[in-house]
């Protein structure tokens, strides 16, 4: 869902981009200003989608046997000592 708007959100923005200088030439630059800010607007809300999408995503899984997460993942348990064995 987030996917579809940020494309949505991303033509309308690149529309609205597109529009301002023809909008500023024809009509008057009040209509250009509006475009931008509507530009921007749309922009923002496709930054907002994007942000809930890459927090959707990395949501942890569970693991499983086959697959842990990272956090049960083996840490090394070696020690300085064990370090200074292998130096000498």
């Amino acid at each position: 869902m987030y996917l579809k708007l940020r494309v949505l959100f991303t033509i309308l923005s690149a529309i609205c981009v597109a529009a301002v200088v023809p909008m500023g030439a024809f009509f008057d630059w009040i209509w250009a200003a509006l475009c931008a800010i509507a530009a921007f607007l749309f922009y923002v809300l496709m930054r907002i989608c994007k942000v809930n999408q890459e927090m959707r995503e990395s949501q942890p899984t569970h693991g499983d046997f086959l697959a842990p997460k990272k956090e049960e993942m083996p840490v090394d348990t070696s020690t300085d000592s064990d370090e200074k064995s292998q130096k000498e």
